[in-house]
């Protein structure tokens, strides 16, 4: 996704996101309904510990656990660089990006009408052959054929998947031209990135048809799918950065780790803005930032319960990745969950993915 070279003594490649000689205004103190926890003396937000606890651990299962204390080193320098660079110049990372594709922006806005125009979809999808061809392989598979029929034409092809199939086909579909799987690098990290991502979909889509809002799981997967994407790019650089430093460094650091927690959700909300994605898409990003601890958590969920389904997912699914991973135990799990699952729905379905009963 990003330039990249194979001389170390080469200097990093900054006129990349010098592409714009003028700065992108922030919108971060534009839309800020909810009041977070307070900072401490030097402006960071304070967390609680069942936060840091589930982050720490989350991210030594994607890296592997710290064996390096430093603040900063060569590694962690280098990302923090491009990443500052690509947060005064945001229009340049989504021209990084693999180009959002027509039918994804017109699904999304037809689904936010319950009366969406089936053919004005299908028509849009036949002028996309990889698309197309995505739409009839989903349509064959036994998560939608369940009469073993061979489906060949594009309508009943849609009529067979429906609208989250149509959107999980063309959103994945996409999503996987960023991720280098020939990578040795995505081998060892990436992979648990993009298993998380369609996790967190999932996860948010079935969050939804359990509440009392399952019109809206559509839209849900689409956020729960992207929600990591921050940390897709982050990855990115993280594969760039091991062409300009040291053969021996690893992303194991904490401070490459905190990097990752800090700008994640950022690039994310950053892209999604820039990609014209609809309002609850985009606020829904935006309230992740601001979700620091118990409190701040529980009054987002009160007030946009899709923002707080869409942190449960996330939750969720790290939990479920670490329980299958034997990087955490069950009265871990347990004591987590009390915390940072507030609703019913994200109870029941924790218990369902991980085959276990938690205590009260």
């Amino acid at each position: 996704m990003f330039s990249s070279r194979t001389n170390n003594t080469d200097q990093p490649n900054y006129l990349f996101f010098e592409e714009s000689s003028q700065n992108d205004e922030s919108e971060d103190e534009k839309f800020n309904p909810v009041k977070t926890s307070p900072t401490s003396p030097m402006g960071e937000i304070t967390i609680t510990n069942q936060f840091n606890e589930l982050a720490d651990k989350f991210s030594g299962y994607l890296f592997g656990s710290s064996t390096s204390h430093q603040q900063r080193d060569e590694l962690s320098l280098f990302v923090e660089a491009e990443i500052e660079k690509l947060l005064k110049h945001p229009k340049a990372l989504v021209k990084s990006l693999p180009v959002l594709p027509l039918t994804l922006t017109t699904l999304i806005d037809e689904l936010k009408s319950d009366e969406f125009n089936t053919e004005l979809l299908i028509s849009i999808i036949n002028k996309e052959p990889m698309v197309a061809a995505k739409v009839i392989e989903l349509a064959n598979s036994a998560k939608y054929n369940h009469h073993n029929k061979e489906i060949t034409e594009l309508k009943s092809a849609f009529m067979t998947i429906g609208a989250n199939g149509l959107s999980e086909g063309i959103i994945v579909n996409y999503l996987k031209q960023m991720t280098p799987t020939s990578n040795v690098y995505f081998k060892q990290y990436g992979e648990k990135i993009w298993l998380h991502s369609l996790e967190t979909g999932n996860n948010c889509q079935n969050l939804l048809i359990l509440s009392q809002s399952p019109a809206e799981s559509a839209t849900a997967y689409l956020i729960g799918l992207i929600l990591n994407l921050g940390a897709m790019v982050i990855f990115q650089l993280l594969i760039q950065a091991f062409s300009f430093v040291n053969p021996n460094c690893t992303p194991d650091s904490k401070a490459f780790k905190s990097i990752l927690k800090k700008y994640s959700p950022r690039i994310t909300y950053q892209i999604a803005r820039f990609w014209q994605l609809p309002e609850k898409v985009t606020q829904t990003l935006k309230l992740q930032l601001n979700i620091t601890d118990e409190v701040s958590l529980a009054n987002i969920s009160n007030k946009y319960p899709l923002a707080g389904f869409t942190f449960e997912a996330n939750t969720i699914s790290q939990l479920n990745l670490l329980y299958q991973g034997d990087k955490i135990a069950e009265d871990e799990i347990t004591e987590i969950s009390q915390t940072l699952l507030l609703s019913a729905e994200s109870k029941a379905l924790l218990s369902k993915v991980l085959s276990i009963k938690l205590t009260e």
